[in-house]
């Protein structure tokens, strides 16, 4: 079988993009995906008709032109996968049809903390067999109607259970966000790495592992 294809965007600002999409495409690439980095937008365009499976994306501000989100949107909606990291839900909030398909626009965060991530479904492909684990990053608080999505990893957050990891249909296709992903302390913990690879994997359709993953940790 033929490993799936990714395109990873990445760039913007209050963040080490640079060396975190560095992080992000050698993960993907150690689980068997072939993964095309840019910080070009105008690559979204291009995603209708592409060999892409998915698309991932950490970055943060800006908008998209019409061709540009027109693109990404058909991608997706077409049956494609998409993963947002930490602040894709403080990317392109202008462009309102992006921000439907996400689900979440970032409202604010609080100093960086520890913080317990917890399994809210044992059953999903991605959070199943999930071992809590504890994280000192920078937490998202999310605008967003919870029945818009599925929830599947949460924390407590001054007493209330803040979402940090979900999933939800657009069209055909299929939107994981994962709102971890401050800086790469983020990236390298195991569990992050793990739970990240799960939700790639689900929204471009291996719920199981094909033969070139075999062998493979997540």
């Amino acid at each position: 079988m033929q490993k799936k294809h990714l395109l990873l965007i990445t760039g913007g600002n209050h963040h080490d993009f640079t060396g975190g999409g560095k992080i992000i495409s050698d993960v993907l690439k150690q689980s068997g995906y072939d993964v095309t980095i840019t910080e070009d937008r105008h690559a979204l365009a291009g995603l209708p008709g592409s060999d892409y499976a998915g698309i991932v994306v950490y970055t943060q501000g800006g908008h998209l032109t019409p061709d540009e989100e027109k693109g990404l949107l058909e991608f997706v909606k077409s049956g494609h996968g998409f993963t947002g990291i930490h602040c894709a839900n403080d990317s392109w909030k202008e462009n309102a049809g992006y921000m439907e398909m996400l689900g979440s626009s970032f409202k604010t965060h609080g100093p960086q903390a520890e913080v317990e991530i917890e399994s809210v479904d044992a059953n999903h492909i991605v959070s199943r067999h999930f071992h809590p684990f504890r994280l000192y990053t920078e937490l998202y608080q999310l605008n967003g109607d919870p029945s818009g999505f599925h929830t599947l990893l949460h924390t407590n957050w001054q007493g209330k259970m803040e979402p940090v990891a979900y999933v939800k249909p657009y069209g055909k296709g299929k939107v994981f966000y994962y709102s971890l992903g401050h800086s790469p302390a983020d990236f390298n913990h195991p569990e992050w790495r793990k739970t990240f690879v799960r939700g790639v994997r689900w929204s471009t359709g291996l719920e199981e592992k094909p033969k070139w993953m075999r062998g493979l940790a997540v």
